[in-house]
């Protein structure tokens, strides 16, 4: 089982700004003041038939990432976890183990 997901933010804090960034493209239009962000999530998950349970996880979020939505957002974070585990008793019981690394930019 594979799944992301992904945001990318684009602010301009002066209209006004003279000057061009190198990333003009149709979407938006960017000056000198134009500020550009990624988060990211990812997660690759395996399940067997017979209980076992691997996945990988990953997530980034660019410093100084800025959503419109959010009251507050961790940013300037860097996130990868492993995760195993499997099932006992005839499924009806289960142990997961976990273990990652975080590192900021």
């Amino acid at each position: 089982h594979f799944e992301t997901e992904g945001s990318y933010s684009i602010f301009t804090n002066n209209l006004n700004s003279i000057g061009s960034s190198q990333n003009n493209n149709s979407f938006t239009e960017v000056n000198a003041s134009t500020q550009m962000f990624l988060a990211l999530r990812s997660s690759l998950k395996y399940r067997s038939k017979k209980g076992l349970m691997f996945g990988l996880d990953y997530r980034r979020i660019d410093p100084n990432y800025k959503s419109m939505g959010v009251y507050f957002i961790n940013n300037d974070l860097e996130n990868l976890t492993f995760a195993t585990g499997f099932r006992l008793l005839k499924k009806k019981c289960g142990l997961k183990g976990v273990s990652g690394s975080n590192a900021t930019t």
